[in-house]
């Protein structure tokens, strides 16, 4: 499944294989996360809402359909809220500012 993300994104977002990389290894750092990704990236859609990961109260879906951002954007952002809540959480209260 690794090789058909990096594929993605690659050919589809148009990341670099250096990006792309990244985003993996980031994705794959929590396994609900990178599960949660996964069912998404086989199915195209997001997982049920009453079923869905939630960290600090958003679900990759929520932060989908709240943000102009790609799928990957969402789940990225799940890992952040993990990493660093009060950094992630002010950049999600302020609209994803650019930095």
């Amino acid at each position: 499944m690794e090789k058909a993300i990096l594929n993605y994104l690659m050919t589809d977002l148009k990341c670099s294989e250096k990006v792309a990389a990244d985003n993996l290894e980031r994705l794959s750092r929590f396994k609900d996360i990178f599960d949660e990704f996964c069912y998404w990236f086989s199915n195209k859609k997001f997982v049920d809402e009453n079923k869905a990961l939630k960290v600090e109260g958003y679900s990759a879906e929520e932060l989908f359909n709240k943000f102009p951002i790609f799928e990957v954007g969402a789940f990225n952002l799940l890992v952040s809220l993990r990493i660093n809540k009060e950094f992630s959480l002010d950049y999600i209260n302020k609209g994803l500012p650019k930095y």
